[in-house]
């Protein structure tokens, strides 16, 4: 049970720092970001997050990729799987 309140409280906290717009919109990050400009949730990238949280798999060493070219963008519709990385 403690567990499931830990996950719903870390997606709760994801959710507030996204500003979250219609499905062919970019949603932006307003949250800490790294170097690259990309947003940073619990130890990760904050559109990797996002991409697991619609229930996407996210392989270990793949990479996604912004559809729509904006690196602080969250929206799962804009990530694309990309191969793994060597």
């Amino acid at each position: 049970m403690l567990q499931m309140i830990r996950r719903y409280e870390r997606r709760r906290r994801f959710w507030r720092r996204v500003r979250v717009g219609g499905p062919t919109e970019c949603w932006p990050w307003l949250g800490r970001t790294n170097g690259n400009g990309e947003g940073v949730h619990d130890g990760r990238t904050a559109h990797e997050y996002a991409y697991q949280l619609a229930g996407r798999p996210l392989p270990s060493g793949a990479s996604l990729e912004h559809r729509c070219g904006n690196s602080w963008c969250v929206n799962p519709h804009h990530l694309e799987l990309r191969e793994h990385r060597t």
